[in-house]
């Protein structure tokens, strides 16, 4: 048995020691492998640290190049792009995983700690992000963009464009031109502003569109050519580089080169060209137009006259004259078109004249040319010449000549001597307008019978011509800002009689008394009485003692500005239609017509009015209705402004009231008012008003809901700002809100203030701002959003 026993132990033995042996061979690596991450796992997240960073240090290496690219309009290399988006990812997974261990860190000191299989998943993740971390940080690149082939111009149509019939012809026949291969060079010309730049821009979006052309490259000319600026323009609308010291001469035959290529077809655009360009010097390859180039175009305009035996000589020395340019063949073309032998000679001698001589010889062309034209104006209607060019300060004698059908001549700011003798040809001109002028001699207008306008506005005359009297179709005349005007002829104003607008505000303001001879024999106020169609007027009028004692027109006014008195200035700015300033000697001046423009007056000033009392009842019983600005000042009479023992609304749509240096005035109201009085009220300034105890009444504050800004200063017994007229009942509080829009309130210089409101329970909110000036006797403190005053 012991023998069995030890056979069997052999047999045993022989078996198992070679699967033993086969068992580690297959698990023994893998555990070792798998307990490696586990053991390893610390040293592997911390490698994984590092490698993260210095790849991200990469990735912002390379980042930065590419971002320089973008801002350079460069194109960036696919392989840099893929290696991008590849290292984002790798980042992106490094992040999760430092990310999980973050938080089982964290559950590890709160006693959850990694159990064996998630160290080991944890440290595998890590170790294989760091194999391909190691794989992709130190990647290199040789370039990481490239430059386009730029477009010869934007393809997308142009949102500005707009398209009128003769832009689609004129777009059509070029477009026409453009596929003619015979043509070479095509001249889009035309005074500046017509639209030629856009015109051209938009048939290069359409060559580019039809793929006419393989580039299109545009430059700007200017009057004065930059050649190296022209090259580099066009240069880089081609991808062709220049080097920065290469001379001009260097790059035109590089850009004669690149233009020259038979592997592209390149249309080239030159905008704003003056003057003819030296080709060679810029490299581009066209030739000069020739002569019979010129000629064509002219004849072409001409018309069949020019075919004249007799005519031809003298047409082609007119051409020469215009020295190849467009603008100066067609300008003139046309203006001698079917004239006679006579007409082209005479013209000859015009364009032959010298021009002014601050012109340059282009330019001397185009004003001969220019001025040729105007003489053949027949069937020109408006016309207007800005003088504010010196270029323009001289007008030749003859210059109406050919514009006998004018309509409307505006002259503005013309410096001349006097007007062309040939104006009075105009006998259809029916506005004519000479703003800002300086002319010494301006006669030659009253032979223009069927003027309607006539404006003279900041002109320097002293003098107005006499002969204006004989306008008497004039509706309208305009002396506005006329400040050297002293002299206004008696009887000439009379005589306009059409005259509906009459504007002499900052001028004339020497009216004469009716019936006084003093030898001056200047205009009257009573002349303004026959212009019975009168119905806008802007004068000054200084002296109160010339009125007239019955100025009846003033009731037909629509417009009016008008100041009486020696204290205004004239205002410019127009916040009204109807606006009078006053400041008369006596109560009785008011009867001289002027007490008409009260009633719907929309603006009114008044200074001192001796013997007025109350403003209201002695000016407008019916309540000032229509007024939004009222300002009184430097009155000694005016105890209130209102004084009435009827219940009244008045003031229902002023807006700003104003009151100073009103000495014996004692408040703004005696009586009663409606509830609607005074409800559009956004302003209330009182300055200087001493016998003043307060500025409201409480049944007054209460209605001025939309007042936006109060301001008080220098009213030396004012107690406080609203006042209650009945007596206090007795346990009774008064707790209301007044002036729910105030922002501003200023105060200053008010040594008897003790209270905004009497009884000191009524708030003020809202006030955006506040301007306590001077010494006040009260304090000021914000109280729940609201702004409250109290004693001290």
């Amino acid at each position: 048995m012991e023998f069995l026993g030890v056979i069997a132990a052999k047999i045993v033995e022989s078996l198992v020691a070679p699967v033993g042996q086969w068992l580690s061979e297959c698990t023994i690596a893998p555990v070792g492998e798998w307990l490696g991450y586990s053991f390893h796992h610390s040293s592997n997240i911390e490698n994984l640290k590092k490698q993260k960073n210095e790849l991200k240090d990469n990735i912002k290496r390379v980042q930065h190049l590419v971002d320089g690219a973008i801002r350079n309009a460069e194109e960036i290399e696919a392989d840099v792009n893929s290696w991008l988006e590849k290292v984002d990812l790798i980042m992106e997974n490094a992040e999760q995983v430092l990310e999980d261990e973050e938080k089982a860190n964290t559950r590890c000191s709160n006693g959850t700690c990694l159990n064996l299989k998630q160290r080991h998943q944890q440290s595998k993740k890590a170790k294989k992000i760091v194999q391909e971390i190691e794989a992709q940080k130190n990647r290199k690149f040789d370039k990481v963009s490239y430059r386009p082939a730029l477009p010869g111009i934007m393809t997308k149509a142009n949102k500005d464009y707009m398209t009128f019939d003769s832009r689609v012809s004129t777009v059509e026949g070029l477009m026409e031109a453009l596929r003619d291969a015979n043509i070479n060079m095509i001249g889009v010309w035309g005074m500046p502003g017509v639209g030629k730049t856009t015109l051209v821009r938009e048939v290069a979006n359409q060559v580019k569109e039809n793929k006419l052309f393989d580039d299109v490259a545009i430059a700007e000319v200017t009057q004065s050519p930059d050649m190296r600026r022209i090259q580099e323009e066009l240069a880089g609308m081609l991808d062709l580089k220049f080097d920065i010291v290469e001379p001009v001469t260097v790059r035109a035959r590089r850009l004669w080169q690149r233009l020259t290529s038979k592997h592209n077809k390149i249309l080239v655009i030159l905008d704003d060209v003056w003057e003819k360009l030296e080709w060679e010097k810029i490299g581009i390859p066209v030739t000069d137009c020739k002569v019979e180039e010129a000629w064509n175009l002219f004849e072409k305009m001409a018309g069949d006259s020019v075919k004249d035996p007799n005519l031809r000589s003298t047409a082609t020395e007119v051409a020469k004259e215009c020295a190849g340019l467009p603008i100066a063949l067609v300008t003139v073309s046309k203006a001698l078109k079917d004239k006679s032998l006579y007409e082209w000679k005479d013209a000859l001698k015009q364009l032959r004249r010298p021009a002014p001589g601050h012109l340059s010889q282009m330019q001397s062309t185009i004003y001969s040319s220019i001025e040729l034209s105007c003489s053949h104006l027949e069937k020109l209607r408006f016309l207007y010449v800005n003088g504010g060019d010196k270029s323009l300060q001289i007008i030749p004698e003859t210059f109406f000549d050919g514009m006998r059908k004018l309509k409307v001549l505006d002259f503005t700011q013309m410096q001349l001597s006097s007007l062309p003798s040939s104006l009075h040809l105009l006998s259809n001109l029916t506005t004519l307008c000479l703003d800002f002028c300086a002319f010494e001699d301006m006669t030659v207008i009253g032979e223009l019978k069927n003027l309607e306008i006539l404006s003279l506005m900041g002109s320097n005359v002293s003098q107005l011509p006499r002969e204006i009297g004989l306008l008497t179709h004039l509706r309208l005349l305009d002396l506005s800002k006329c400040s050297k005007l002293e002299v206004i002829p008696r009887n000439v104003l009379s005589s306009l009689v059409e005259l509906e607008e009459l504007y002499m505000g900052n001028s004339f303001d020497h009216w004469e008394t009716e019936g006084l001879n003093n030898g001056r024999n200047n205009a009257t106020l009573a002349e303004l009485m026959h212009l019975s169609h009168l119905v806008t007027l802007e004068i000054h009028i200084r002296d109160a003692s010339v009125l007239p004692k019955d100025l009846l027109l003033f009731k037909k006014l629509e417009r009016y500005r008008i100041c009486v008195g020696d204290v205004w200035d004239w205002a410019e700015k127009r916040e009204t239609s109807r606006r009078l300033k006053l400041k008369l000697n006596t109560r009785f001046q008011l009867e001289f017509g002027i007490k008409m423009l009260l009633n719907g007056v929309e603006d009114l000033w008044l200074d001192e009015l001796k013997g007025v009392e109350s403003t209201l009842y002695e000016l407008d019983t019916e309540g000032f209705q229509q007024l939004k600005h009222l300002r009184v000042q430097n009155n000694a009479d005016i105890k209130y402004i209102i004084y009435s023992s009827v219940w009244l609304i008045v003031f229902p749509a002023l807006e700003t009231f104003s009151l100073k240096n009103m000495i014996n005035m004692e408040g703004i109201c005696h009586g009663q008012l409606h509830s609607k009085s005074f409800g559009n009220l956004r302003v209330v300034k009182f300055e200087n008003c001493n016998k003043l105890k307060f500025v409201f009444s409480l049944s007054i504050a209460k209605e001025l809901s939309q007042l936006r800004e109060l301001e008080v200063r220098e009213c030396s017994i004012m107690g406080a700002i609203v006042i209650k007229e009945e007596p206090k009942i007795e346990g009774k509080e008064i707790d209301m809100t007044l002036f729910p829009q105030l922002r501003v309130l200023t105060v200053q210089h008010l040594p008897k203030l003790v209270s905004f409101f009497s009884t000191q329970n009524s708030f003020i909110t809202n006030v955006g701002e506040i301007t306590p000036e001077g010494e006040h006797d009260f304090l000021c403190q914000f109280y729940t959003n609201r702004y409250v005053l109290y004693n001290k």
